[in-house]
């Protein structure tokens, strides 16, 4: 089959996009240099082991009957917000491959792989919206020793599924806290945006359009990012039928979901989650699914718009659009807030004082936890307290013992009690107070009765 125009243009366009540029040489592209997490077993609820690996391919365009080597050296350093003094998780080795030989009559160029991957020699932190940890990768290249030039990238690591309309990321079952989120609000204020977000409790925004800064942004700040496809995503992928070459057909759906701007990996960002698909098409999302596996080794990486999990969350989830007034917005932002606060107060027995805290947060402990209290008769503040929370992982509970007895309060009178976690929320470089919803009950005649108003 004679090369068209077409396929040409599909292919240059790909090896700008999915290729790291080297120097003249043998080995002229480096393509979708990526870590690849391979999951090990699972006991209990949490992943107990696992090994991460460095995958690669190149691209040869040297004609010439001839022998080279090619060596790598990879360094890697950890980017977290949590603990950037922590130095346990950077390294650096060097790795070479075979010698690779031209093959005699074959045109350029070609694509070549290593026969092996290289293991990392240490633990990799996985990526969540809680505890947002990426890596700068530097990788220098030697051809016949000689340099090569030197590729940066970053990327957050993490393994996502779905099973019976439960998402589960790095082997924990997480929930989805989600808004519609409008990119076109301009990139000047996705950091403000996302901010503001976190701190009404948000982890999960759902966008139609992919935007490598966004996600970038969602990956430092911590936000999962769920990328819907347009309407009539089938007659967008009609032509790759035509197009023989595995990774011409790659770089078209490249092109077509992500603005091309799919500066090689597009899942090298840890927020980015999944791709959610309006087509019914069984065969079309096995296609999909089987061109996304190059750059994201999940076994399945898009799904139905029309699953319960995504439809649910696009019709219950509120909307922040790009034309949104500030009292609306004010709104939404108050609305959220109040429906995903990640902690909650009940109370177990007034009598005594005793209130249960429940953790929703998915991956983040509030063991050691300071909390402050205050207890309001009306308008006016009656007494106030701290404590420690001992115990409390993630989505799990704890009893603490407030006051001591409730005989002493007057009777007819309605009490508020307010509770405030210090701390407990990483917000990107610092960590933030989170104010509980207020428990509010009335002591009765009978100083031993009380009537809960709320929650």
């Amino acid at each position: 089959m004679k090369p068209t125009i077409l396929s040409v243009l599909f292919l240059l366009t790909w090896m700008q996009i999915a290729g790291q540029d080297l120097k003249p040489g043998p080995v002229t592209k480096m393509l979708n240099p990526r870590l690849v997490i391979h999951p090990g077993y699972l006991g209990g609820i949490q992943w107990q082991k696992h090994t991460v690996t460095f995958d690669r391919a190149y691209y040869v365009f040297d004609d010439a009957n001839r022998v080279f080597s090619y060596e790598e050296v990879l360094a890697l350093k950890k980017q977290d917000y949590v603990n950037t003094n922590n130095k346990s998780d950077d390294f650096e080795w060097r790795t070479s491959l075979s010698i690779v030989k031209r093959q005699p009559g074959r045109n350029a160029p070609y694509l070549l792989t290593p026969h092996h991957f290289d293991t990392f020699p240490a633990v990799i932190s996985l990526w969540n919206c809680e505890i947002p940890a990426t890596y700068s990768i530097k990788i220098q290249r030697y051809v016949d020793e000689q340099p090569a030039g030197d590729t940066l990238l970053t990327q957050g690591l993490k393994i996502f599924s779905i099973a019976r309309d439960i998402p589960s990321l790095n082997g924990k079952n997480i929930n989805f806290k989600a808004i519609r989120y409008d990119v076109n609000r301009g990139a000047q204020l996705y950091k403000s945006d996302l901010l503001t977000l976190k701190r009404a409790f948000t982890n999960t925004v759902m966008v139609t359009q992919y935007d490598t800064s966004f996600l970038k942004a969602c990956d430092d700040i911590g936000m999962y990012v769920i990328l819907k496809l347009e309407t009539g995503v089938a007659a967008r992928y009609k032509d790759w039928k035509s197009i023989s070459d595995s990774f011409q057909r790659l770089e078209y759906f490249n092109m077509q979901t992500f603005n091309g701007q799919g500066t090689g990996n597009p899942f090298r960002f840890g927020s980015l989650l999944c791709v959610v698909a309006d087509s019914k098409d069984d065969i079309l999302l096995k296609e999909l699914n089987s061109l996304l596996s190059f750059y994201n080794r999940n076994e399945k990486n898009v799904f139905k718009a029309s699953d319960k999990l995504f439809a649910e969350l696009a019709s219950k989830s509120p909307a922040l659009d790009a034309v949104s007034s500030s009292e609306a917005e004010a709104k939404i932002i108050s609305f959220i807030k109040s429906k995903y606060i990640p902690v909650n107060a009940y109370p177990i027995d007034l009598s005594k004082g005793t209130i249960r805290i429940h953790n929703k947060f998915d991956f983040t402990d509030l063991s050691g936890t300071e909390y402050h209290w205050i207890l309001n008769r009306g308008e006016n503040k009656l007494d106030e307290g701290k404590g420690i929370i001992d115990k409390l992982g993630a989505q799990s509970e704890t009893d603490i013992k407030i006051f001591e007895n409730i005989k002493s309060f007057e009777s007819n009178h309605t009490y508020s009690l307010k509770i405030t976690l210090k701390q407990a929320m990483q917000i990107y470089s610092a960590k933030e107070d989170i104010e509980l919803s207020p428990i509010k009950f009335a002591v009765q005649a009978l100083p031993e009765q009380t009537e809960i108003i709320s929650p």
